[in-house]
């Protein structure tokens, strides 16, 4: 039985993909693929580099892009927001109160805009996938 059929997926969160500057991390998918482990690659973001490595063509795993202009995709993170609150209301309001606060004591509305992406990962991409693993960089 090979390592792709009796294993979940890894879910390869990234903060842009693909970036030139971190051919290291392609190696990664690159040498877990070849070891039969299957990858969805998230990004937070295109990074919308012109040059990248030749290598991105050989990657298999399905990318999911995160809206990363909150303004722009604000009614999409409204609905995550509402969905994520209606689905898990006991880990989505610590989390949210714990954003604000972040935010506030910060001034900064960063915090904000990251905990939105990562709400509308939770809503709009782990619902189609079978994540067995979370791996972060």
């Amino acid at each position: 039985m090979s390592r792709s059929s009796d294993k979940k997926v890894i879910a390869f969160v990234l903060k842009g993909y693909p970036r030139l500057s971190e051919t290291f991390i392609l190696n990664e998918i690159l040498l877990l693929e070849e070891l039969g482990y299957p990858l969805h690659i998230v990004a937070m973001r295109n990074p919308g580099e012109t040059k990248i490595h030749g290598d991105v063509e050989r990657v298999k795993a399905p990318v999911s892009y995160v809206p990363d202009y909150f303004w722009q995709f604000f009614g999409a993170f409204m609905l995550s927001h509402l969905r994520v609150l209606l689905r898990y209301p006991l880990s989505y309001l610590p989390a949210l109160h714990f954003a604000a606060w972040r935010s506030l004591k910060r001034w900064s509305s960063s915090t904000i805009k990251r905990f939105s992406q990562a709400v509308y990962f939770v809503d709009r991409v782990v619902p189609n996938a079978q994540f067995g693993q979370y791996y972060a960089h």
